[in-house]
C-alpha cells in the first residue's frame, strides 16, 4: 500500500477507518526534509532581510535618480 492509500472503502464510498492510516509526514519524508524548525526560521529570516535589503537599496537609488 502506498503512502495515504487505503483498500478498504465502507458503504456510501467513505474509506473506513480501521485499514486506513493517513501519515501527516508523508510529504515531508517525499520532499526529504528533515531539517530542524529553527533553521527553517534562520532561513526565511534571512530571506526577508536580504529582499528587505534589495528593496530598500533599489527604492534609495530610485529616489536619487528622480531628486536631479
Amino acid at each position: 500500500m502506498g503512502v495515504g492509500a487505503c483498500d478498504c472503502v465502507e458503504a456510501g464510498g467513505m474509506p473506513c477507518s480501521s485499514c486506513c492510516v493517513i501519515r501527516n509526514d508523508a510529504l515531508l519524508e517525499y520532499m526529504q526534509y528533515g531539517r530542524p524548525f529553527g533553521v527553517s526560521v534562520a532561513i526565511l529570516g534571512g530571506y526577508l532581510g536580504v529582499v528587505h535589503l534589495l528593496t530598500y537599496a533599489a527604492l534609495v537609488l530610485l529616489a536619487r535618480h528622480e531628486a536631479r
